[in-house]
């Protein structure tokens, strides 16, 4: 992994209002700290820091960090936390971790997919179950990706953590060896209802016998109008009645 060299200014601790004016003079507020040393506040020069960034990216970025243009002494750092602005992007506030030299430290390292599997092609889809690893290595060791070749793989068939292939004595997979990293699943198919079993729900529905309730307003109607019939008829009769 490349190791950046880069520049930083010590700031004293300041609250919440003063740090906005320091990014407005183009600083971005950080912090170092971890290992022996003491925490130190810091300001990063924007425009500088947020091209390396936008090159480099920010996870297991290693640095030499020169405070206040001591070039005698830099402090071996890697990135750790980065607050960007949630719709422009740019960078608010950086976390750096020091690190001691000679000594191994955990990285995060991501893993980058190679090829297309068999079970793909046979129409399964590929499901990613962990994009990175974690690693314990030298700083200079870290490797920038973990590449698996997954072409091999058929339907239903994936790779556990402990299954990959792996020689590189410089660098110690740390990840629980029983996590699986990805599966070739196969897709779930909705079965849709048949036309002769629509056809057939549709001669049911015609053929179906009329509810209690229709038949009992029926016999209702025909009481009604027999009723009706009656008292017209009588109506008849006594006229006829009157005028003789």
């Amino acid at each position: 992994m490349e190791l950046h060299k880069m520049n930083a200014q010590t700031r004293p601790d300041i609250s919440k209002p003063e740090k906005k004016a320091w990014r407005a003079k183009g600083f971005i507020p950080s912090v170092l700290y971890g290992g022996e040393g003491e925490t130190i506040p810091l300001a990063l020069n924007e425009k500088i820091w947020q091209k390396l960034f936008n090159v480099s990216g920010s996870r297991n970025m290693i640095l030499d960090l020169v405070l206040d243009d001591n070039t005698e002494e830099p402090d071996l750092v890697k990135v750790g936390e980065v607050q960007r602005h949630p719709a422009r992007g740019n960078l608010l506030h950086v976390d750096l971790i020091r690190l001691a030299r000679g000594v191994t430290a955990l990285f995060e390292v991501p893993i980058r997919f190679i090829g297309k599997a068999e079970g793909e092609k046979a129409g399964g889809i590929l499901m990613k179950h962990h994009d990175y690893l974690d690693v314990e290595s030298f700083p200079r060791n870290v490797p920038d990706v973990i590449e698996i070749d997954i072409t091999p793989f058929e339907l239903t068939e994936g790779l556990h953590v402990g299954e990959i292939p792996w020689d590189n004595e410089d660098v110690k997979i740390v990840t629980d060896p029983g996590l699986l990293i990805f599966s070739i699943e196969v897709p779930k198919v909705i079965e849709e209802p048949v036309a002769e079993e629509l056809e057939e729900g549709v001669e049911g529905e015609e053929g179906a016998e009329p509810a209690e309730g229709a038949e009992g307003d029926e016999s209702a109607e025909k009481d009604k109008k027999h009723e009706d019939d009656d008292k017209k008829k009588k109506h008849e009769d006594d006229g006829k009645k009157k005028k003789k």
